[in-house]
């Protein structure tokens, strides 16, 4: 499915730090994402959101005192509004994104990672229909609402 997803967790350590600490994070997303710590911007994707290329990494530093809230903002690609993607090729489908975060403190202990506990915000999905993927006709948003072949 395509879909942008806000995610926010608040991260929850039995330690307490009196002063910032250095962490790590790793970041695969299928097509883009944009994280925040505490509202503030610490890492944004190299790679363009139109870059056929599935779950790019990236790894980046940040510095922040816990508990910290962490935000992210993911994007899979889209052509349009029907959710698909290489239309009109055999390669067309409904898109299918996806995020992982791991982040780690300057031991290497694991203090935050993705998982069913975290909060999303599903802001578009592809059509539910499967059979949308194998139409040889698809709704073209750039001409208005007519069919294209």
């Amino acid at each position: 499915m395509k879909r942008a997803i806000a995610t926010s967790l608040v991260l929850c350590v039995s330690t307490t730090s009196l002063s910032a600490e250095i962490y790590s994070a790793d970041v695969w997303a299928d097509n883009w994402f944009e994280m925040r710590i505490n509202g503030t911007q610490v890492a944004e994707d190299s790679v363009p959101i139109t870059t056929e290329r599935s779950f790019n990494a990236e790894s980046f530093a940040f510095e922040a005192e816990r508990p910290f809230v962490i935000g992210v903002v993911a994007k899979d690609f889209r052509e349009n509004d029907t959710g698909l993607e290489y239309i009109g090729t055999g390669r067309q489908q409904m898109g299918d994104g996806g995020l992982i975060v791991q982040i780690k403190d300057s031991a290497g202990a694991a203090v935050a990672v993705s998982n069913s506990d975290w909060q999303c915000l599903v802001i578009h999905t592809a059509p539910l229909d499967k059979s949308c993927e194998k139409a040889r006709r698809t709704l073209s948003l750039a001409k208005g609402p007519a069919l294209s072949r």
